[in-house]
């Protein structure tokens, strides 16, 4: 597995897992609708994990066309 894969997967699965924990630390706050928070955490999440994949895609065409 190459660096940059196994960077990939590392953020995969720490991005949904901070997400999370965010949704339950600010959800537990007086005065939060929860729901509101976890669609946008959730939302957060999903465009940072979108945005990691895109990111090692452009890296893995990149060193295809270099081989």
């Amino acid at each position: 597995m190459k660096k940059n894969e196994k960077a990939f997967l590392v953020n995969v699965m720490w991005v949904p897992l901070f997400a999370a924990l965010m949704t339950v630390a600010l959800s537990k706050a007086p005065g939060v609708n929860p729901y509101f928070v976890g669609a946008l955490m959730g939302a957060i999440g999903a465009a940072l994990c979108y945005w990691d994949y895109r990111v090692f895609m452009k890296k893995a065409s990149k060193d295809e066309n270099e081989a």
